[in-house]
């Protein structure tokens, strides 16, 4: 029969493991998290967001398909193709105006424009990553960002439009934290069970 000896010697080393074992899964939840978010964004979009149609001028390095850009002002309209690359003092046009904003951008890139999924280029996607982990008050963290200075611009600027950037549905969420949890349980009894 266990003795009390017996049971303190497994708490402490359930207590080591657990210790041991939290910031590797705290990292993969994180990770797991972002996986999940990011699908979420770019199947559905960010919830009753559309592309602003604000015009805008747009420089040729903004396009992914080159071949979409054609500079032209303004009052485009019914001009010949040589004249809308004129400004009136006869210089050459350096950007494209877009009457209808970035949505018109985003449709002379071929992207989809039904719903706000924040990909362009992809690259802020791409660069985003548990960049920290940390103990706080007993608590185990794990920080998601950009990894380079571009990419945190934009997350940032994102971050501060859509307050909701990475909240996932609460159908995505619970399936995530339940696979968590189970992993913690197992770690559990294998030393319960030792």
């Amino acid at each position: 029969m266990p003795t009390l000896n017996d049971l303190d010697l497994k708490l402490q080393t359930l207590e080591a493991e657990l210790l041991k074992e939290t910031p590797k899964v705290v990292k993969l939840y994180a990770a797991d998290y972002l996986a999940v978010a990011i699908n979420q964004i770019q199947k559905e979009g960010i919830k009753g967001e559309k592309y602003s149609t604000t015009p805008f001028y747009a420089g040729k390095s903004i396009y992914n398909n080159k071949s979409g850009f054609s500079p032209r002002g303004k009052a485009f309209e019914g001009q010949k193709k040589k004249e809308q690359k004129k400004r009136d003092d006869g210089t050459d046009r350096k950007t494209m105006y877009l009457p209808g904003g970035y949505e018109e951008l985003r449709q002379l890139n071929g992207l989809q424009t039904a719903f706000v999924d924040l990909t362009f280029s992809g690259r802020m996607f791409q660069n985003l990553g548990v960049v920290k982990e940390a103990i706080e008050g007993g608590k185990f963290l794990a920080f998601i960002g950009a990894s380079n200075q571009e990419e945190k611009d934009k997350l940032s600027g994102h971050a501060a439009n859509y307050k909701s950037l990475l909240r996932l549905n609460p159908d995505l969420l619970g399936p995530l934290q339940e696979d968590y949890v189970k992993r913690f349980s197992q770690i559990i009894k294998k030393i319960i069970n030792a």
